[in-house]
């Protein structure tokens, strides 16, 4: 595998540096630690050109060595590099150019304003990325719950799973959610609520009943590929209900991808931006 470690040196990129040097990995996994800066002269002062690289000492910035010194890799198979530019553009840019198999972000940035929001670059990148990226809020993983609804994304979001050995050697809930409206309080006749309630509760039990299918099916897809997993299917909001599964559980990290069935046809469906912007712990945005 080939795994882009974005850092600004701040406290939340060194914990995804962490997070991701405690992860086993396939044995021969390269790694890449960039950081951006907006200006970056070289040593005789020139402005070096957009996305032009500065690998080599005195270049190496005191943020990149504490990253190499956190992620603890094999020497020859960590670059460090620096690229001036925009920051989300130049991280996903690198990623191509090193044909990441995933990127890992910490979940704010240095400088930006203490909130509840995910950093701006963070959310660019997972908006915008072609391959897994791994939102780090925490530097273990621990349990994992992951987000099932049937979509294509959600099965890739558990073949991730299966196949990375830092995942797949945790436990698994597999949650799928049946979101059903709410029947109008008003506009019907007092003869007809009886039945209305009653077509309501089929209503229900006929879409916890197919979503228990989702998430039996996903459980069982991971455990005949080696995973311990167990599923859930609960009533209400497919991401609140992920997201309270995750605390209830003690989640280190929860996995989802990138857009559901009747997700927007955006790249970040909104069940994935919510639980990213939400989340207390560690998120794995899969795409399909």
């Amino acid at each position: 595998m080939r795994v882009l470690i974005a850092t600004d040196g701040s406290e939340h990129a060194e914990r995804a540096v962490r997070l991701v040097g405690g992860m086993a990995w396939p044995a021969g996994t390269a790694f890449r630690i960039v950081e951006v800066v907006s200006e970056l002269a070289d040593i005789t002062g020139a402005l070096l050109a957009e996305g032009s690289p500065a690998i080599s000492p005195p270049g190496t910035s005191d943020a990149l060595l504490r990253a190499a010194a956190l992620l603890r890799g094999d020497d020859d198979l960590v670059d460090l590099v620096v690229r001036q530019g925009r920051a989300a553009d130049r991280i996903l840019a690198e990623a191509a150019a090193f044909h990441a198999d995933a990127i890992a972000v910490g979940h704010r940035g240095r400088g930006q304003v203490a909130s509840t929001l995910l950093g701006s670059v963070a959310a660019e990148v997972v908006q915008r990325s072609r391959v897994p990226v791994l939102v780090a809020r925490g530097e273990r993983i621990g349990g994992i719950v992951v987000g099932d609804d049937g979509s294509e994304p959600a099965r890739a979001a558990r073949s991730a799973i299966a196949t990375w050995p830092g995942l797949r050697s945790s436990h698994v809930t597999v949650v799928s959610a049946a979101q059903v409206l709410a029947p109008l309080a008003t506009g019907i006749a007092p003869t007809m609520r009886r039945a209305a309630a009653a077509a309501k509760a089929e209503e229900v039990a006929g879409a916890l009943a197919e979503h228990d299918a989702i998430a039996g099916e996903g459980a069982a897809e991971l455990r005949s590929r080696g995973v311990r997993a167990a599923a859930i299917a609960v009533m209400g909001d497919p991401a609140t209900a992920i997201l309270e599964v995750g605390e209830r559980a003690g989640a280190g990290l929860i996995v989802v991808g990138t857009r559901g069935r009747g997700g927007f046809q955006g790249l970040l469906g909104s069940v994935a931006r919510a639980v990213v912007l939400r989340a207390k712990c560690s998120v794995l945005v899969v795409p399909a």
